[in-house]
C-alpha cells in the first residue's frame, strides 16, 4: 500500500514537471520567434511596420536613433547611442529608414526621398519622383505614388488593382500587405496572387508576424493569413505603436500598453486628449497630445523616458 502511494506521488510529480517544461518551451519558442521577427525587420526592412505606422517619425538600429518631434517641424534629430551625442539636420522629414549607415526619408517640402550619410553627414536628394510612403526590402525601394493609387518597385509600377486610395502598405518577406477601403489585401511583390485578408479594418501594422488592427470593435490580432482572430482590447481605443513584446494604445484618458506574452495591460501615463504622431524606441516614448476646447485645439509635446 505504501509503495503504491509512493508510486502515485512520483507519477504526479512527473506530470507536473512535464507540464512545467512544456510551458517553458512554449514561452521560449514564442519569445524566440518574436526576436527572429524583429531581427528580420531590422536587417531587411530598414524600419519596423509599427514605427512606420504613424508617418515613420522614428527609426532605430544598433547605432542610431533618428526621430522628429513632429512631421511639420523642420528638424531631424540623430542620436548616436555609443557616443551619447545628438546632431540635428535642418530639414523637415518623415518615413525614416536606416540602411547601411544611411538615413532615407521623405522631405516635407517636396515629398521626395532624401539620403543622409550618417558618418559623413552628407545630405542629398535620392529620387526625383514624389511619394507619400516608402519601404526598403534589402536594397529594393517600394514606394507609394503621390496619388496613393500605385505601389512602385524600384521605379516600375506594380499592377495592383485598387478602386480607392491605398492608405498604407508593408513588405513582409516576399509579400506586400496593403490597406484600402478598410480592407487588408496581400499579394506577391510582382503583384501576383492578390487576395483579400481582412475587412472592417481602420488601421493596422505588422508586429511579431501578426496583423495588429484597430477595428470598430477595438484592437484585434490575426495571423498574416487573416486567421486565428484574437481581441486584445475591446471598446473605444486607438492603436498607437509597438516595441519588443508590447503594443501601445490609448483612450481619452490614459496611455496603455499590453504585453503580448502575458496579455497583461499597464497604465503608462494619464492624458487629457487625443494622441497623434506616436512613436517608441529603446530610450523614450514621444507623442503629441491634442486637447480640444470649443473650436480651439491645444498641442502639447509629450516625452516619457523608458
Amino acid at each position: 500500500m505504501k509503495c503504491e502511494k509512493k508510486n502515485k506521488r512520483i507519477f504526479a510529480i512527473g506530470i507536473v514537471a512535464i507540464g512545467l517544461i512544456g510551458i517553458i518551451l512554449v514561452l521560449y519558442l514564442g519569445i524566440n520567434n518574436k526576436s527572429k521577427s524583429a531581427k528580420y525587420e531590422r536587417e531587411h526592412l530598414a524600419n519596423t511596420s509599427a514605427n512606420l505606422y504613424n508617418n515613420g517619425l522614428c527609426a532605430e538600429d544598433d547605432n542610431y536613433i533618428v526621430y522628429s518631434k513632429r512631421q511639420s517641424e523642420n528638424q531631424i534629430y540623430i542620436y548616436n547611442k555609443s557616443k551619447k551625442t545628438e546632431e540635428i539636420i535642418e530639414m523637415g522629414g518623415y518615413n525614416f529608414c536606416i540602411k547601411n549607415d544611411r538615413l532615407y526619408y521623405i522631405g516635407v517640402e517636396d515629398n521626395k526621398i532624401y539620403e543622409y550619410t550618417l558618418e559623413n553627414r552628407e545630405n542629398k536628394r535620392y529620387s526625383d519622383y514624389e511619394t507619400t510612403q516608402f519601404q526598403i526590402k534589402d536594397d529594393v525601394f517600394f514606394t507609394l505614388s503621390i496619388d496613393k493609387k500605385k505601389i512602385i518597385k524600384d521605379g516600375e509600377e506594380i499592377n495592383i488593382d485598387v478602386e480607392k486610395n491605398i492608405n498604407k502598405f508593408d513588405i513582409m518577406k516576399d509579400k506586400i500587405y496593403y490597406l484600402t477601403n478598410n480592407t487588408i489585401y496581400t499579394c506577391n511583390t510582382d503583384a501576383s496572387k492578390q487576395q483579400m485578408i481582412r475587412e472592417h479594418v481602420l488601421s493596422y501594422f505588422i508586429f511579431c508576424d501578426k496583423l495588429v488592427c484597430e477595428t470598430d470593435y477595438g484592437i484585434e490580432m490575426f495571423n498574416l493569413s487573416g486567421d486565428n482572430e484574437e481581441v486584445l482590447i475591446d471598446g473605444d481605443v486607438y492603436l498607437l505603436g509597438a516595441r519588443e513584446s508590447e503594443v501601445y494604445y490609448s483612450n481619452k484618458n490614459m496611455l496603455y500598453s499590453i504585453d503580448l506574452k502575458s496579455r497583461e495591460c499597464e497604465e503608462i501615463e494619464k492624458i487629457d486628449g487625443d494622441v497623434y504622431q506616436f512613436y517608441v524606441n529603446s530610450e523614450f516614448i514621444s507623442f503629441q497630445e491634442v486637447v480640444q476646447a470649443n473650436s480651439n485645439y491645444t498641442f502639447t509635446e509629450r516625452k516619457i523616458d523608458l
